[in-house]
C-alpha cells in the first residue's frame, strides 16, 4: 500500500511586487525558496503559503491555466496574485454555488478533481462546446470531463 503524501504547503514565490509568481508545493517553503533563489537573477520572496498537497497545487494550476507563462509560473497581470489565489483557495476548500448567476460557468472534472470554471477562462476549443447553450438559474452551462483541460 502506498504511503499517504506528507502534509506540506502550497506557495506563491516571486518578486515582492510582481504579478508573476510560481505556484508550487513543498514540505518546507523556506528551503524551496532558497533553492529557487539560487537559480534566479532577481530577489524572490515567499508571497503566500497555505497548508495543502499536490491536489490543491493542481487545482490552482488548472484554475489559473489561462495565466500560465512557463512551467509553474503564472502572470496575474494587473491583479494581485495573493488576493486572487486566496479567493480561489477559499472557494475550493468551501465550495458554494456561484454568487453571480449572470456569469456563465462550466463544471469541469479533471484528474478526478472537480472545478467550477467561468466560461471565459476555458481554452477556446472548450469554450466553443458551450457557446450555444443556455445556462441554468445558477449560471451553469454544463459538464466537461477532460484530461487536457489546462495543457
Amino acid at each position: 500500500m502506498k504511503d499517504p503524501e506528507p502534509a506540506g504547503f502550497v506557495y506563491l514565490i516571486g518578486e515582492a511586487d510582481s504579478p508573476v509568481v510560481k505556484i508550487g508545493k513543498a514540505l518546507n517553503v523556506a528551503a524551496r525558496l532558497a533553492e529557487i533563489q539560487r537559480m534566479s537573477p532577481v530577489k524572490l520572496v515567499d508571497r503566500w503559503a497555505h497548508p495543502g498537497d499536490r491536489r490543491l497545487e493542481r487545482a490552482l494550476h488548472v484554475h489559473f491555466a489561462h495565466r500560465r507563462t512557463h512551467g509553474e509560473w503564472f502572470d496575474f497581470e494587473h491583479e494581485d496574485p495573493v488576493t486572487s489565489v486566496t479567493a480561489v483557495v477559499a472557494e475550493l476548500l468551501d465550495p458554494k454555488e456561484p454568487q453571480t448567476p449572470d456569469v456563465p460557468w462550466v463544471f469541469v472534472v479533471y484528474h478526478r478533481m472537480e472545478y467550477r470554471v467561468p466560461l471565459d477562462e476555458l481554452k477556446p476549443e472548450f469554450r466553443a462546446i458551450f457557446a450555444n447553450r443556455t445556462p441554468d438559474k445558477t449560471g451553469k452551462l454544463g459538464d466537461l470531463l477532460t484530461e487536457a483541460f489546462c495543457y
